[in-house]
């Protein structure tokens, strides 16, 4: 009897961990982004950009309520220049559809995003941000090598974003909340919500340096997952019920036997 019973308490425990893994989001992103100014004037906000995100996979890629977002990964921006910095986190999937589909305007995502950006140089810190006007304090890099970062990005349901370095000399950390617009959302052209329509993973380099020779490039390894739905306790209940059940006609079929 005992032993059944531990059978079937171990069937359950298998179900359970099935159905949370059944819902879990994984999206990897891995290379080098680089460019050069389109223009002579630094910081004028008239530069250039590289990105990359993956729209097959991402379009599963929501930030919904209950589906936290964490982002872990290394990033390597001690090739850039002033003027110039890398953003990872995410972007409103809607919008950047008819961004890139429609109007062919990449550099645009960095205005609606919830993004952790990366400084190179003397400066070597990184920082929470809405937007291009709206971020948290600076955060230095306690990583040994300045301008490589081992970091976590965690997007929490309620707009609240955490950002940890991890270095050698141990963790520091910052918060901000997400959910402001920016100027885009008053153009007629935009339409949608915010990251609730679901969103996607991006690795981002603005490129503002004043200079249309010199390249700057950054490297990025990151992997940005959304936990699985905690199952319901009506799910839990109906679960256990079926193997209660279970249990039930296999003493019966043995006493009759």
């Amino acid at each position: 009897m005992k032993t059944l019973v531990a059978r079937y308490m171990c069937v359950f425990a298998l179900l359970v961990s099935l159905a949370s893994l059944a819902g879990a989001t994984s999206i990897t992103l891995s290379g080098t982004l680089s460019g050069t100014d389109s223009n002579t004037v630094r910081d004028d906000g008239d530069g250039d950009y590289d990105y990359d995100i993956d729209r097959d996979a991402a379009s599963i890629f929501y930030w919904t309520a209950g589906s936290p977002v964490t982002i872990t990964g290394t990033v390597d921006v001690s090739g850039l220049t002033s003027g110039s910095y890398l953003q990872i986190g995410l972007v409103d999937r809607q919008q950047a559809d008819l961004s890139l589909d429609t109007y062919g305007w990449g550099g645009y995502m960095f205005n609606n995003s919830a993004i952790a950006t990366f400084y190179a140089g003397s400066r070597n810190y990184a920082r929470l941000a809405d937007n291009n006007d709206l971020y948290s304090a600076q955060l230095f890099n306690p990583g040994d090598t300045i301008g490589v970062f081992d970091f976590t990005l965690n997007i929490l349901n309620d707009g609240t974003m955490g950002l940890t370095l991890h270095g050698s000399s141990g963790d520091v950390s910052t918060t901000y909340t997400y959910g402001h617009r920016n100027w885009w959302d008053g153009w007629s052209g935009w339409s949608g919500g915010e990251l609730e329509n679901g969103s996607y993973l991006i690795s981002q380099l603005w490129i503002d340096t004043g200079s249309t020779t010199s390249n700057v490039a950054a490297r990025y390894d990151i992997t940005g997952f959304t936990p699985a739905p905690v199952p319901e306790p009506a799910t839990m209940t109906v679960l256990g019920m079926g193997l209660a059940s279970l249990l039930a006609a296999q003493l019966r079929k043995r006493h009759s036997d």
